[in-house]
């Protein structure tokens, strides 16, 4: 009999011990626990939640993911240190044909796994969309390339779809374009479309997924039948601006940080990214976000770098999200703790 499981996983809902907990960084936890409970044991004391999803004995049981005809390829000339590290999350539980960072040539990288391709240093997002649409096809061999960034990368390999394969573009819907799929920072590319891509007619590059999925879309249809996946493989591939609904491969977004690891986990991480990155309008964004999900140590790693820089308005703005994360963490403390039969107390 198939072993199923329910976990809730939308921001804000709280799991039944009070804390706030990302599902994707509590699978792989939680994998043997769980696939050895009889079906139906514990899932009666869960209380009920507004979404949840269902994982079979095949989640719970984690293999190598084989993509083997595929690349996974990183740009980034700014952070090379955090590209390996979001690029070693990815092969932890995926087999790619070959792992490519490109960065500047004087980058040593100490993972045997991924080779440098040295670039001219970016100096801005127009120069990395114009790298990315003119100049990626020479960098990989694979028939379809995985693009990651430095804020997105694998969650769960187990939520692969093998479909993905049947088409030259996947990635993140967006709710707010004509054509919704989607989203370049965590996307997978065919060398159809890499090579379509070097139509002189294609000459508007930034941002470059919003010119090859919304801007060209209709030409690279008509002109070379690239095949864009719809909506719902891409929702069941990665998540950005449309929260997920279930169980995905990966997602992209530094705002989404809170649905991707754990409080721990997000210190680890924070300590890699450029300060430069905590005082912008999005390192606030997802500071809300972290203190919301109950991550309070990765929400205070971002706050003490925005208190100890900046303007007097954005100190004093830092000032008011200490109070704010005080209180929410004061308001978490006086909830009644109960066992929760999904995670292992800590």
């Amino acid at each position: 009999m198939e072993k199923t499981g329910v976990i809730n996983w939308r921001d804000g809902k709280r799991n039944v011990d009070g804390r706030a907990r990302p599902y994707f960084a509590a699978i792989a936890r939680e994998r043997v626990e769980l696939a050895g409970k009889a079906p139906g044991a514990w899932c009666s004391k869960m209380p009920a939640v507004s979404r949840y999803f269902q994982l079979t004995a095949a989640t719970l049981t984690h293999k190598m993911l084989d993509l083997s005809s595929t690349s996974l390829l990183c740009l980034d000339t700014r952070n090379p240190e955090l590209a390996v590290t979001v690029m070693q999350r990815c092969m932890a539980g995926t087999r790619f044909c070959e792992a490519v960072l490109l960065t500047h040539a004087d980058f040593k990288c100490s993972d045997p796994r991924i080779a440098i391709h040295p670039v001219a240093p970016l100096r801005n997002v127009t120069e990395y969309s114009n790298f990315m649409v003119k100049e990626l096809g020479r960098h990989f061999r694979g028939s379809h390339v995985l693009v990651v960034q430095w804020d997105g990368f694998i969650l769960d390999p187990a939520a692969w779809d093998p479909a993905c394969l049947d088409y030259d573009y996947v990635g993140a819907p967006w709710p707010h374009t004509r054509h919704p799929v989607g989203n370049g920072g965590f996307s997978l590319r065919s060398r159809k479309l890499v090579d379509a891509l070097q139509d002189p007619d294609i000459c508007e590059l930034q941002p470059e997924d919003y010119c090859i999925c919304d801007l060209y879309h209709d030409l690279l249809v008509n002109r070379y039948g690239i095949r864009f996946a719809p909506v719902e493989l891409a929702s069941r591939f990665a998540f950005e601006l449309i929260p997920p609904t279930g169980p995905t491969f990966g997602f992209h977004g530094f705002f989404n940080l809170h649905l991707a690891l754990t409080d721990t986990e997000g210190v680890d991480y924070l300590d890699q990214v450029k300060p430069d990155v905590f005082v912008s309008r999005m390192g606030r964004q997802t500071l809300k976000s972290l203190y919301r999900s109950g991550h309070y140590r990765s929400a205070g790693r971002i706050l003490r770098v925005r208190a100890s820089t900046g303007h007097i308005r954005q100190r004093l703005d830092a000032m008011k999200l200490y109070c704010r994360l005080g209180v929410h963490r004061f308001r978490n403390l006086l909830r009644p703790k109960r066992r929760n039969p999904l995670f292992r107390q800590h």
